[in-house]
Order: C-alpha cells, then sequence, then structure tokens
C-alpha cells in the first residue's frame, strides 16, 4: 500500500521567491520605461500545475538584481533546473483566468479543459473539434474569447504534447530520414529499400510517453484513495509475499506491473499496434484497473512484430533512471519524493516468448518456471508435457543468463539456436528478476486456453446436440446481479467465441451446477476440481486454502491426461501447476490478470482515425489526459 508522506516544500517556496524577484524586475523595467502602472502585483503567488517536472534541486543561488541606478542595468537571471518553467508562465495564467465573455461565469481555461476533455472521452478527432468550436462559437455572446484553432487551444492550456515518435523501416528497423519533401526515405544501405519513399503502412511508427507526467497526473485525480488501508482486501498484489520483501515504510514508493500485447490496427492494411502498459499497484483496486489509471509507457504500430530490443530499449531505460534515483511529484503544492519498483511482467504465452526471448509455448523447455522439458507426441503431432514426467526444479535469474549467453554464441544470422529453452538476453531482466516477476496471466491461460479446450471436448466426445441445447437453455436463462453484464450469446459448440470474461464466470461460478447436472459423473467431478482449485487461487482467504488449491491442481493435472487423452497435457496445463506459487509471491489471480491491460487495449484503439500517423494520434490523446 502507498505511504505517502509529502517532504519539506523547499523547491516550491524557492520557485515562489524567484517569480517574485522576476516580477519586481519586470516592474522595475516597466516603470522605467513606461508610466502606465503594471496589475501584475495583484497576482498571487500559486505554482502553476502544468510547468515542466523538476529533476534535480540545484544549488545555485536565487536571482540577483543589481542596482536600479543605471537604465542600462540587465536581468542578471540564472535559469536552472528547479526554475525550468516557461518566462511567461504567470503570463498565460493571467490570460486564463479571464472569462470566456463579459459577465460569464466560466473562465476561459475551464471552459477549454472541460472542452478538451470531452473530445478525449468521446474521441473526438481534431477536425471534427475545430469544426463543433466553430459552431459553439457561434452561440456564444459576442465579442467572446473561445479558440477556434488547434493551437490556441494548446496555447490556453500552457503546454504541449510530451511524447516523441521515432520512424522507422519496417525492413532494416533504422530510423528513417526525411527528405525535402516530406517523404520519409532509409538511408541504410545494407537495405532493400535503401532511398526509395516508403508508405505509410512500411513504416514502424516507435512511440514514448513521459512516464513521471503520467504518474503525477494519476496521483492527482486519486488523492482521496491514497493511504487509505481499509481499500485493498487481503488477497491483493499488496499483501503478496514479493510486494512485502521489497516494502519500505520511509519511502513513498510507486510500484509498476508491466504488460505487453498485440491488437489489430487498420484490417485493411494490415497494421497491428503493440502498447507497452504500466499499472500502479498502490491505488487500490478496481481502480488501479480503470483506463484513465494505466500508464502508457510506449507504443509500437506497424505491419511488423516488434524487435524486443528496438521497442523496449528506451523505455526500459526511463524506467532505470527512476527506480535508481526516484523523482519527486507536486500534489496540491507538496512536494512527495517518490521511489519506483517493479512487481511483475504479464502477458499472454506468445508475447512472454517473444519479449522474453525463449522458445514458443509449443515447443521443448517452454516452461518459464521449470526444468520440465516435454516430449514427442506423434499420435497428436504435438509437444505434451507429461505429469510423471516433470522436472519440477526451480529455473533462476544466474541459470537464465547463463543459457541466454550460451545461445547468443552458438546462433547464427541465418539461425538461432535455444539452449535450455532461452534464445538469447531480454532486455526486460534490467529491471525484471527472472523466473519470479514473469508470471503467467490467468485471463489467457484458463480463460481464453483451457475452459475453452475443455468445452470443445465434451462437445465433440461426450454429450450430444440435447444436452448441448439443454445447457444452452440454462446458460441462456440466467438471471444476474446487475452489475455483471455477462450474456452467453454462443453456444457452448462455439465456445471458441467466447469472451474472456463468459469463461471466468463459467468457471468461478455456474459451472459447476451446469455439468453436475448434464454431464457424466465423471468428468463433472474432474471439473469440479479445476473450479474448485481456480476459485480458491482467484482469492485466497489463508495460506492453507492456497496450499489446498496447490494440491487440488496438482491432482486435475496428474489425472487429465487418463480421464480424456494425453493430447490435453500440453504447455497451458502444465503450466497451471505454476499457478499456486504464483499466488503467493503477488496475490490472488482476481488481481494478477491482463483483463484490464485488455480492456485499456480497445479503449485506445478508438483514439486513433484514419491510417496515417496512428501511434502519434493515440499518444497525443493519451498525454492531454495529464493536463
Amino acid at each position: 500500500m502507498i505511504r505517502f508522506r509529502s517532504s519539506a516544500a523547499k523547491k516550491v517556496n524557492f520557485r515562489r521567491l524567484e517569480r517574485e524577484e522576476q516580477r519586481k524586475r519586470l516592474h522595475y523595467l516597466f516603470d522605467k520605461h513606461n508610466p502606465i502602472d503594471s496589475e501584475c502585483e495583484d497576482n498571487d503567488d500559486e505554482d502553476n500545475d502544468n510547468e515542466p517536472s523538476m529533476q534535480t534541486q540545484s544549488t545555485a543561488s536565487s536571482p540577483h538584481i543589481d542596482s536600479p541606478n543605471s537604465p542600462y542595468n540587465k536581468l542578471n537571471y540564472m535559469n536552472d533546473d528547479i526554475n525550468n518553467y516557461l518566462p511567461n508562465d504567470h503570463l498565460l495564467n493571467e490570460e486564463n483566468e479571464t472569462s470566456l465573455f463579459n459577465g460569464s461565469s466560466i473562465t476561459l481555461n475551464q471552459a477549454v479543459h472541460k472542452l478538451v476533455s470531452f473530445f478525449n472521452d468521446f474521441n473526438i478527432n481534431k477536425r471534427t473539434a475545430i469544426q463543433l468550436l466553430r459552431i459553439i462559437k457561434i452561440f456564444l455572446p459576442k465579442p467572446n474569447r473561445l479558440p477556434t484553432t488547434w493551437k490556441g487551444i494548446m496555447k490556453i492550456l500552457g503546454r504541449v504534447s510530451t511524447s516523441r515518435t521515432t520512424f522507422l523501416c519496417s525492413a532494416c528497423l533504422q530510423q528513417c530520414q526525411r527528405s525535402r519533401y516530406g517523404t520519409k526515405l532509409c538511408r541504410n544501405e545494407r537495405c532493400s529499400v535503401k532511398n526509395r519513399t516508403m508508405k505509410s503502412n512500411y513504416i514502424v511508427e516507435l512511440v514514448h510517453l513521459d512516464i513521471r507526467t503520467q504518474v503525477q497526473s494519476i496521483l492527482l485525480r486519486n488523492q482521496l484513495l491514497l493511504n487509505r488501508k481499509e481499500l485493498y482486501p487481503m488477497t491483493d498484489i499488496c499483501y503478496g509475499e514479493f510486494y512485502c520483501n521489497k516494502s519500505n515504510v520511509t519511502t513513498n514508493r510507486i510500484t509498476f506491473t508491466v504488460h505487453v500485447d498485440g491488437s489489430p490496427l487498420v484490417k485493411s492494411s494490415k497494421q497491428s499496434m503493440w502498447p507497452c502498459f504500466a499499472s500502479i499497484v498502490e491505488l487500490p483496486p478496481p481502480i488501479r484497473d480503470y483506463q484513465k489509471n494505466i500508464v502508457l509507457l510506449s507504443l509500437w504500430a506497424s505491419r511488423v512484430k516488434p524487435d524486443p530490443d528496438v521497442f523496449l530499449q528506451e523505455t526500459i531505460e526511463e524506467l532505470k533512471l527512476l527506480i535508481n534515483n526516484g523523482t519527486s511529484i507536486f500534489i496540491n503544492e507538496q512536494e512527495y519524493v517518490i521511489s519506483f519498483r517493479t512487481q511483475y511482467f504479464i502477458s499472454d504465452l506468445p508475447a512472454k516468448a517473444l519479449f522474453c526471448k525463449t522458445i514458443n509455448f509449443n515447443g521443448y523447455s517452454a516452461c518459464t518456471e521449470c526444468h520440465s522439458t516435454g516430449e514427442w507426441n506423434a499420435e497428436n503431432k504435438v509437444v505434451i508435457y507429461p505429469f510423471t514426467q516433470n522436472n519440477l526444479t526451480s529455473r533462476t535469474h544466474q541459470e537464465y543468463i547463463n543459457a541466454a549467453r550460451e545461445a547468443k554464441k552458438k546462433s547464427t544470422t541465418k539461425r538461432n539456436i535455444s539452449v535450455n529453452g532461452i534464445k538469447g538476453i531480454s532486455a526486460l531482466l534490467q529491471i525484471f528478476e527472472y523466473p519470479s516477476q514473469i508470471i503467467f496471466d490467468y485471463m489467457h491461460l484458463v480463460c481464453l486456453g483451457h475452459m475453452p479446450s475443455l468445452i470443445k471436448r465434451w462437445c465433440q466426445s461426450t454429450i450430444d446436440r440435447s444436452t448441448i441445447r439443454s445447457i444452452d437453455s440454462s446458460l441462456d436463462q440466467l438471471r444476474l446481479p446487475h452489475n455483471v453484464n455477462v450474456p452467453f450469446l454462443d453456444s457452448m459448440l462455439n465456445a471458441s467465441q467466447w469472451k474472456a470474461k463468459n469463461n471466468r464466470l463459467f468457471v468461478l461460478n455456474v459451472g459447476v451446477p451446469i455439468v453436475t447436472l448434464h454431464l457424466p459423473q465423471l468428468l463433472a467431478s474432474h471439473f469440479l476440481l479445476y473450479s474448485m482449485a481456480v476459485k480458491m487461487l482467484h482469492a485466497p482467504e489463508s495460506i492453507e486454502e492456497i496450499n489446498l488449491a496447490e494440491d487440488l491442481m496438482n491432482y486435475y493435472c496428474k489425472t487429465a491426461g487418463l480421464i480424456y487423452d494425453r493430447s490435453i497435457e500440453i504447455y497451458s496445463l502444465h503450466a497451471h501447476i505454476h499457478l499456486a506459487q504464483q499466488v503467493r509471491k503477488h496475490g490472488g489471480l482476481a488481481h494478477t490478470s491482463a483483463f484490464g491491460f485488455e480492456s485499456c487495449i480497445r479503449f485506445i484503439s478508438k483514439k486513433a482515425h484514419g491510417s496515417k500517423h496512428l501511434g502519434t494520434q493515440i499518444s497525443y490523446w493519451i498525454d492531454l489526459q495529464t493536463i
């Protein structure tokens, strides 16, 4: 749980004094050369929330004013890291405090903020937003100060976007250069598309966003929820072994859980996006999973899959800087010194293999937790992990490093060699410990993986059409609480089309009574073991429950090959064995899933319009949320 304690706001007071001295110097100049009195003295000394962040505290002395006797005196102003705001930031404040029109009860600044928030919430593009502003301006009394250009809006907001976009060649992943006509070219001599004008769908758009600014904005919005111990359930991440062992009550701590996954963006051009998200553990659930409370670290938009080293390089460097040095944020003019940590990295199995540089989930030695190698099943043409052949000796971080180095030595430009399932050194290991911080996502493993496979087996070989219709009727007639909107629109025959929330409801709540009534006793009792184990790991009330769930899951995995056939013993079933240990370290499955991140992927994809610069569009609107 977060324990925020404000330190002495020396930087705040320092900036106030500097602004006061600057105003005095401006008054002197204006009084010397302009007899018109200035009204700047009546300004409050409040801080501007949109000032750039302060990185380090400078030891420079406060601004010095020479004797005003000479008319040629210059302002002896020393700009430093503490006072890195715009020179006219207080003038912007004065302008924004003006009313929208004469006699208006709302200020120009408030009106623009509300409009931009509306544009952002309803995914309105810039062109439509400008047209809407022009219509609104017609209905306002004249004269009014409502801007009708995007440049005018950003001037009133007093800031610019902090996101950074790099355009890469999709063939060689080298940075593109602009020609004098504005087109993008690849100048890499070894690239197959050298010096060719590149179309937008053949360019990789790599976007990085400012982490500190997003964190400060999120904490500011949720400040009333900080330090509220009663809001954290006992099954939450903050009560897991890993978080408790790393916690330090003397510091304000921000802990990130990081997620990466891909999603189609434009079907016609086959473009997809790969956002790298982070959620803040110190926010209580489910607040931390709200879309506006998830930090977008970086974004890859392209037709090709990301190269993990290229995609995450700048993000990991920024996270390392924050982890090693910390930072300061300001909430209501109070300074908080923040230390950063990482909790875990979560993704589905294909993305985990890509970013951890391990063998894919359908290969040998695919398990990230243990040394089980798997064996080839010729009958079903698949690699299986029989329970009796498992080698549950835990992997270690150093073993991964050694295997990755050996694999790198043996690999060639044409062929990648894996050693114990490791194909290379992942950049993620600079901020995560392997394998304790590389966890399984039960949304993909259970809800989108094993459950659809299990239901498919029932429908193909166990139950007849009339039983399927009876089960479909029972699911259709479910009367759920008003806050559980999970209709079963597809038949059991199409369980592969069910959403994750349908499978979650089935395995945790409604599945047991349905299968007890309609399935043979052997299959029903076997599924009951699975449902009980998942339900206890979902929100365990004690260590004893976790131990019992582990025993039930082990027995389920051990007997699955006997109840069905050996083809069920693939890696996705084997991974269930390690869920209990994951719950001990990081908390219940209810709080360590990718449900919130997957919802956020759909949320940000709606912010892209058209077919060009989609990643830049998304990052631009996400960045506006921090204002």
